[in-house]
């Protein structure tokens, strides 16, 4: 397990900055299309491919509120998360808060050869360049409940809510 001891020299102890900067600031800031992953160690790998890749102080656990994004405000961000449920919702949080910013957000499939928990560092530089090369994975938009229409005609399994027929997905707590 790693631990940071970030160093704050105006108050004397360690603790992480208030906001926290992103990985990379120097390779990002000029960079026309940015690589978001979970860690440094993946973050690294893309670099040394020549990709402007950046990652969260903290990864995937990182508190996005708490990070200064003022570097990527309207650039095209390529997420690619671990291969674990943490990272799927790491991937689903930091593309709604891009999208904040005004960014062009799209998320890579992790290769089929990772295992549970694998990441970027884990591939060989030719699934990087297969992983980029693939298409996107498509984004899904979640709709609160009370905003949602509700189709009139049709048989039901649930009236209202769960067509007989086609597709109709609820999600909640």
């Amino acid at each position: 397990k790693k631990t940071f001891r970030v160093w704050d020299a105006v108050a004397g102890k360690a603790r992480q900055p208030d906001p926290k900067p992103l990985y990379n600031i120097p390779g990002i800031i000029t960079a026309e299309e940015i690589v978001f992953v979970e860690g440094e160690k993946a973050a690294d790998k893309l670099i040394e491919l020549g990709y402007a890749a950046t990652t969260l102080m903290s990864g995937g656990n990182s508190k996005l509120d708490k990070t200064d994004f003022t570097y990527i405000k309207g650039k095209n961000c390529v997420l690619w998360r671990d291969n674990d449920a943490t990272g799927e919702q790491w991937e689903q949080n930091l593309q709604a808060h891009l999208k904040r910013f005004g960014c062009s957000v799209r998320a890579l499939k992790p290769p089929q050869s990772l295992g549970e928990k694998g990441d970027a560092a884990d591939c060989s530089d030719e699934e990087i360049k297969l992983a980029f090369e693939a298409p996107p994975v498509p984004s899904m938009e979640w709709i609160p409940a009370n905003r949602m229409t509700y189709v009139t005609a049709g048989n039901w399994l649930i009236k209202g809510w769960i067509p007989a027929t086609g597709l109709g997905c609820l999600y909640g707590d």
